[in-house]
């Protein structure tokens, strides 16, 4: 079996419903021609690995492997990397939904643009329940798309299809922003990005993900992928083997900001105006009313369709300055 695409999806801890709802937008894909390769990071986790199993012993396309302990994202991805077959390596996350014709658009585009290594697309930001809420389309520009990089992330990890050229990985201690790590790698060896206009993942925005260690961690380790790229820039190398994930993990961050921040986020995201502006009060008695947030507390009062229409505009804004 040479099959077109290796799909990897690696899965902990999410609910189980939420995997199957994952892994049958993958089963009803317009293209067929591919394997999917399903690693589970928590071997204790006997529900899931019961459910994987179900769907293995029905589509020969599933592969499945079993970690003997949990590795995290990044190392996990790599086994399925692996072993993989396909010309094309898309990612999935086990808590989002493909598009049905998302590997169809993915592959036809990879085929007639061999100079471009990796595209992202669009996405769909939807709740615990699978409702739509917001479309967010990427810039495009390729450019444009390098300059927004060395500055912030702005590709859609979930929505990745890249060259399934034997060589490119994710960095393992990269706990979080190995995504982001990734891209900048890519620009150093002169690789080409995209994002395609095209939406093709639906998103789910989960309240319960957010945790201090978890935000401001990803805050931390966009921070070092940046540097680590301003390195390379210069001396054709970076201090990555230097980078002591135990020493980190130990720190004694201050994250009460970031978490407040992204909570708010989350709950505007999700219609949940009411909590946000709770949240927001507190984000004004510790860090003042001069920052973004009082926008989204302006923007809370218009109502909803006022505020996503306007939050759809400023995200386009962000992408055309940034």
């Amino acid at each position: 079996m040479h099959p077109k695409i290796s799909v990897i999806m690696s899965t902990y801890n999410e609910p189980v419903d939420y995997i199957k709802n994952s892994v049958d937008s993958i089963l009803s894909q317009s293209f067929n021609d591919f394997e999917f390769i399903i690693i589970l990071d928590n071997p204790n986790n006997f529900e899931i690995w019961a459910e994987l199993e179900r769907y293995a012993s029905k589509d020969d396309r599933i592969r499945l492997i079993k970690n003997e302990k949990n590795l995290g994202a990044a190392e996990s991805r790599n086994n399925g990397i692996n072993i993989s077959k396909g010309n094309y390596i898309a990612i999935m996350d086990a808590d989002d939904i493909s598009l049905p014709y998302r590997l169809e658009v993915q592959y036809e585009y990879m085929e007639k643009n061999p100079e471009i290594f990796l595209i992202g697309s669009g996405i769909i930001d939807m709740d615990g329940n699978g409702k739509a809420i917001v479309k967010h389309k990427m810039i495009t520009s390729e450019a444009r798309l390098k300059k927004i990089l060395e500055k912030r992330n702005s590709i859609n990890h979930p929505t990745i299809m890249f060259r399934n050229n034997g060589k490119t990985y994710y960095r393992e201690k990269f706990v979080n922003a190995q995504d982001y790590d990734l891209y900048l790698r890519l620009l150093s060896e002169k690789k080409r990005l995209k994002n395609i206009p095209e939406i093709l993942v639906k998103y789910r925005i989960n309240q319960n993900s957010i945790s201090c260690s978890r935000t401001t961690k990803q805050k931390y380790y966009a921070k070092k992928a940046l540097e680590y790229y301003e390195q390379r820039l210069k001396t054709g190398s970076d201090n990555y083997s230097e980078l002591n994930v135990n020493e980190i993990e130990n720190l004694m961050l201050d994250c009460s900001s970031d978490t407040l921040k992204a909570n708010i986020e989350v709950n505007l995201k999700l219609g949940n105006f009411k909590d946000a502006k709770k949240l927001m009060n507190q984000y004004f008695n510790t860090e003042g009313y001069i920052n973004v947030i009082l926008i989204y507390y302006i923007l809370a009062c218009f109502g909803k369709k006022m505020f996503f229409g306007i939050y759809r505009l400023y995200w386009d804004f962000l992408n055309i300055i940034k």
